[in-house]
């Protein structure tokens, strides 16, 4: 599903690979979705289609460099990222956040 900017502003083009079907876990995401928050702040959000578990990070990276222009962001569980960078360092995938078990807040 793509969400075209309702604004004048360009828009700046997201893919989005989820480690899994859209779920509870993704609430914060959907959230936005649904309240077009994307939208309002001029971003085109288009949802990767869902991949084979482990095969996260190439996705998101085939998809980038086949859009180059566009930004390409993932979900992937840390015993899934580490493995799979280690294995392959080409990939070229960095992460830029981390779940915990309680809030560091």
């Amino acid at each position: 599903k793509s969400l075209k900017p309702s604004s004048k502003r360009n828009a700046h083009s997201v893919a989005l690979q989820l480690d899994y079907y859209m779920s509870p876990q993704f609430a914060g995401i959907a959230s936005a979705v649904v309240n077009q928050t994307y939208v309002d702040a001029g971003i085109d959000l288009a949802f990767l289609p869902i991949c084979p578990v482990g095969l996260e990070q190439e996705c998101v990276r085939i998809h980038q460099n086949k859009s180059p222009s566009s930004v390409s962001v993932g979900s992937v569980e840390q015993n899934i990222f580490i493995p799979t960078l280690f294995r392959n360092p080409q990939i070229k995938t960095t992460a830029v956040a981390a779940m915990f078990k309680q809030s560091p807040l």
